[in-house]
């Protein structure tokens, strides 16, 4: 349940969701494990980097480090946000 709810927030592009997002990750390690990195980017890598550079959250600081360290290791590569609402629309049918 919570893997689609937070699709469907990534769906929506609304980079303050990134937060809610990193949020439910960090809930426990399964919830860190099964929501992918990339959710915390509906409206795009770097209008979410920049977001949590400027965001005063003190969660902010710990998912820009994350997603940076993410970034470096090539988790983003040839990555949009359409290709995986495209990806997941494929995976649930729809």
């Amino acid at each position: 349940m919570l893997l689609t709810l937070c699709l469907q927030l990534f769906s929506l592009g609304v980079v303050d969701d990134a937060l809610l997002i990193w949020k439910a990750k960090q809930i426990n390690f399964d919830t860190h494990c099964g929501l992918d990195v990339q959710f915390l980017c509906g409206a795009g890598l770097a209008a979410t980097k920049e977001y949590l550079l400027k965001s005063e959250d003190l969660s902010a600081a710990d998912a820009l480090e994350y997603l940076t360290k993410c970034e470096q290791t090539r988790d983003f590569e040839d990555w949009t946000p359409q290709a995986s609402i495209k990806q997941y629309r494929r995976y649930y049918g729809l």
